[in-house]
């Protein structure tokens, strides 16, 4: 896991300089080596976490042994072992024992369908001093993050980290409309997209390939919307489930590879559990450190099933609690994800990593599971609406209405006020926009109401349920459930889940890894009939088929509890980050009056706007930390 940068340019050559300061931007993703190569056009960066041969000779920028390509790369290909033995069958040769070689080496003798051999997280950049091109590329997930910003004169520069990108003083400061949009009604920006106009985020599953004369060409590499078309392999429940547990103990065991001390997350939840689990199938349950992290505040905390699961499994189990006084950590982790970012659970996850990285340099995770197999609340909502789609709108409105009057906001997690209201008033959507609808933040309305009126209908002009239509445009003819499973993994787990496991480990010089995003695991669920993940109301059905035999009961039927942060309550609580102000929060884009509002009403019980509050927060803390001349003022006038 590490950091990579670069600049292609035939205008205007780069200079090392720069990227030498792009990459010592990322230090945090690679303490252990810098390294930058440059050769006429291009100039390449890199910061280094070593995992696999930690020697100095596995240090990047790396150029093969012909000395054709140069490749700055982060990231993990598990199988790269069997890729070496095929590729020494073809004559290749290696210095090391690292996998970056054998990235290098299998895209010299494939191509761009290398990628398709890869089983892994990546985000790279390889150079072809032959052709004079630059091929980027990320994996299928998105794992890894790749931005980058088209120059003027028909180059590049990229980063894996947006503060990095931006030490290149050709890429402009101005705040994009659309970013910004997307921040306000989901916490985070989508796709290609990014908080600043100029700068684009490289899609998952894309590759880029970029030619001296200042051509691009992007190609989607990976179609997951194909698998959900495909028949199921598997004639009953039981055995598509038994096939699943095998290959998650296959995707855990191609993780396990490691040169330094290897451990894991656990929540207590049957995501997180199934990976410590096939982990003490794979060795000894000594040999797993596990940690976990918990909250004082009541309902918050899943500690005690955390500590029940590690007894039962017999690992090597170390925990901690966060409180209100380690809030003032958060400035801290909103300048590692580089862009404003509204995730609850950022502050625990970032905390969590710090804490492991004491013992270990690799953590394994349990995020993906609820994507791959139905495991959020919003597939109930789903559900419930199709189910209830005859009631009359006027009555639900009504109902609505009464709710809002009679019913006081509840900040516990993610409380059943919250989610009564919120189902009500996207009850009346169509399917597709009431599924987008059930995590928003703020109203188009809200939006508008919220934004000092220069820029409001720049912003608002914006619709971010846009890009959630052109992904169920993708995967027409896929039932509504495998529709929804599909657009979650191109937006929220893409964007915000695996967003915040990337930069709240890299923060601390901690690689996380993802057994359930192990592609071949990943095609196979998505191939299974909908009925298996959602079986009525019961959520995640078939994965609690496959643990039930591996798992003790009150884990694998335990109501899912998330890792959300107690932002709501904090928000009540005096002292929480030095006593926010309406005017902090607004900034010069925001009504002060309309923050003042919104911490009235939170205030007082009357509306749960913790998460609101939240996104305002790591807005302005984002311009302080990271882009203190981030401008709006250019794009809307």
């Amino acid at each position: 896991m590490c950091g990579i940068c670069g600049r292609f340019s035939t205008a205007d050559q780069p200079t090392r300089e720069t990227v030498r300061r792009m990459a010592e931007r990322m230090t945090h993703r690679g303490p252990d080596a810098q390294g930058v190569w440059n050769e006429g056009p291009i100039c390449l960066g890199h910061r280094r976490l070593s995992i696999i041969d930690p020697s100095s000779e596995a240090n990047q920028p790396m150029l093969d042994a012909s000395g054709r390509a140069a490749i700055t790369y982060n990231g993990e290909v598990y199988n790269f072992k069997e890729l070496r033995q095929e590729l020494e069958g073809l004559g290749a040769t290696f210095a090391t024992d690292c996998d970056t070689e054998v990235v290098l080496a299998a895209y010299l003798a494939w191509g761009p369908s290398c990628l398709s051999r890869f089983v892994g997280m990546f985000a790279l950049a390889i150079y072809d001093r032959k052709e004079r091109t630059l091929f980027l590329a990320r994996d299928r997930f998105g794992e890894k993050p790749l931005y980058y910003h088209r120059l003027a004169t028909g180059g590049i520069v990229f980063a894996s980290e947006l503060p990095s990108l931006i030490e290149d003083p050709s890429v402009p400061r101005a705040v994009s409309a659309r970013g910004l949009s997307q921040f306000l009604s989901l916490g985070y920006t989508l796709t290609s997209s990014s908080i600043l106009d100029a700068v684009e985020k490289l899609p998952p599953a894309h590759y880029m390939l970029v030619r001296a004369d200042g051509t691009q060409e992007t190609v989607k590499w990976w179609d997951y919307a194909s698998f959900f078309r495909c028949p199921s392999p598997f004639a009953s429940m039981d055995e598509a489930a038994e096939a699943m547990a095998a290959l998650l103990r296959d995707a855990v065991a191609g993780q396990l590879v490691s040169d330094v001390p290897l451990g894991g997350y656990l929540s207590g939840g049957i995501d997180s559990s199934a990976i410590v689990h096939a982990m003490c199938q794979l060795r000894d349950p000594d040999l797993n450190h596990i940690f976990s992290i918990g909250f004082n505040e009541k309902g918050y905390s899943e500690l005690d099933q955390a500590r029940f699961v590690a007894e039962v499994l017999g690992v090597r189990y170390s925990e901690a609690v966060v409180d209100t006084a380690l809030s003032s950590r958060l400035p801290e982790l909103v300048r590692a994800t580089g862009e404003p970012f509204a995730d609850s659970s950022l502050l625990p996850t970032g905390l969590l990593a710090e804490f492991a990285r004491r013992d270990v340099k690799v953590c394994l995770s349990g995020d993906g599971g609820d994507e791959l197999f139905a495991g959020y609340e919003t597939y109930l909502a789903d559900r419930l609406r199709s189910m209830t789609a005859w009631v009359p709108s006027g009555f639900v409105k009504s109902l609505g209405k009464l709710v809002e009057a009679v019913w006081p906001a509840d900040q516990g997690k993610v409380s059943l006020n919250y989610k009564v209201k919120q189902f009500l008033c996207g009850h009346g959507l169509s399917a597709e926009r009431a599924h987008y609808h059930w995590r928003t933040l703020f109203s188009e309305q809200g939006k508008r109401h919220l934004l000092r009126p220069e820029f409001a209908t720049a912003v608002t002009a914006h619709d971010p349920f846009d890009d959630f239509a052109a992904f169920h445009e993708e995967a027409q003819g896929i039932d509504f459930l495998g529709q929804s499973l599909f657009v979650d993994a191109k937006t929220w787990l893409a964007n915000d889940i695996l967003v915040k496991a990337d930069r709240a480990s890299m923060a601390f010089s901690l690689e996380c890894r993802v057994p359930f995003l192990d592609h071949r695991l990943a095609e196979l669920a998505a191939s299974l009939p909908s009925r298996w993940k959602l079986a009525g109301l019961d959520k995640k059905a078939l994965l609690k088929r496959a643990m039930a035999s591996r798992l003790p009961k009150q884990v694998v039927r335990a109501k899912k509890r998330g890792f959300n942060a107690p932002v709501s309550p904090w928000f009540s609580s005096p002292g929480f980050l030095g006593d926010l102000t309406p005017e902090f929060l607004a900034g010069d884009w925001f009504r002060a009056d309309a923050v003042a509002a919104l911490m009235a009403e939170h205030k007082d019980g009357h509306q749960d706007n913790g998460l609101k509050l939240l996104a305002l927060a790591t807005c302005q803390m984002w311009r302080n930390e990271v882009c203190p001349d981030a401008s709006l003022d250019l794009i809307c006038q």
